[in-house]
């Protein structure tokens, strides 16, 4: 983009170096600060920066007091080596095990003129970690990509060009910014990501239940979710003197981490043909039946399993 330096227009390709230094000037600043958070972050006012474990947001506000130029985002030193963003603004943003996305923003007066980088790392050994925003209007913007190995980030503003005469301490130049972070955590060595929502899964066994009201319980359980939502199965009690089929499977909450599913239909007893609401409880609490449990609200029956398995399973696609 063009830029404009008290009226006059500045080139940034083919500009030699002595140039480029003789265009960054060192001005004074108000150190930028953290002005509010909110979600996975922990944030530190003066200088500001934070660090995000999750999701959250995150502003933050700063000033240029007099006319500094910094037109080569090279130039921009550390946030600890300018503290009080006399040279360029800066925003500290640290991660620690997390992925995804974080989007930096910032808005100003549009007669001035501020562009916005991002760097990995910390100047100057830092590197861009997406190309720097360099905007013709009042907000420049930024997204970059975090990965489990990150843990260090600098937001940078940099002051390109103001109007004639420049900022002043009693006239400076503000901006405002606002950091967004979208991340999940990362995946540890020997575990399995958690399945995704709409992944197919499965509960069934069948066997004895022991301690039942009526000796001689029995049950049998099949309940599958295809991913697309879809529900089948059957379901059945029987003991003496009362014996319940399920006929059909309304709803099923599946509990991954428990392994534990809950199931609601409706069925007939042996005999009948009239279909009442049924509720049932399938757990499964270990390897070959070790502390798993049944339970329906049809034919009194505990919930223990004292012979067979309930099996609990998810297919990863």
């Amino acid at each position: 983009m063009g830029h404009v330096f008290f009226g006059a227009r500045l080139l940034r390709a083919g500009v030699i170096a002595s140039v480029l230094f003789a265009l960054c000037l060192t001005g004074s600043a108000g150190a930028t600060t953290t002005t509010s958070s909110e979600g996975e972050a922990v944030c530190s006012p003066n200088p500001g920066s934070c660090t995000f474990s999750g999701n959250a947001e995150a502003t933050f506000a700063g000033q240029f007091n007099t006319p500094a130029v910094v037109i080569d985002q090279s130039l921009c030193p550390a946030q600890a080596a300018d503290p009080a963003d006399t040279i360029c603004g800066h925003f500290g943003i640290d991660t620690t095990s997390v992925q995804g996305t974080i989007t930096v923003g910032i808005a100003f007066n549009a007669d001035d003129d501020l562009d916005l980088c991002v760097v990995r790392g910390a100047p100057p050994a830092a590197t861009l970690a997406a190309p720097c925003s360099t905007g013709v209007g009042a907000t420049e913007t930024v997204t970059f990509t975090v990965v489990c190995g990150d843990t260090h980030f600098e937001a940078q503003i940099l002051p390109i060009s103001f109007p004639f005469p420049g900022p002043t301490p009693l006239t400076p130049s503000r901006f405002t910014g606002t950091v967004t972070a979208n991340l999940n955590a990362c995946v540890g060595a020997g575990q399995v990501p958690p399945p995704p929502a709409d992944a197919q899964r499965e509960v069934d066994g069948g066997g004895k239940l022991t301690n039942a009201t009526t000796p001689d319980a029995s049950f049998a359980v099949d309940v599958e979710r295809e991913s697309n939502g879809a529900l089948e199965g059957k379901v059945r009690i029987s003991t003496n003197g009362c014996d319940f089929r399920g006929r059909n499977i309304d709803s099923a909450e599946f509990d991954d981490a428990n392994k534990t599913t809950v199931i609601h239909g409706r069925g007939t007893f042996k005999g009948s043909s009239t279909l009442v609401p049924f509720n049932a409880t399938a757990h499964d609490g270990g390897p070959n039946g070790s502390n798993d449990t049944f339970t329906i609200d049809k034919c009194s029956t505990s919930s223990r399993v004292a012979e067979g398995d309930v099996r609990y399973r998810v297919e990863r696609n």
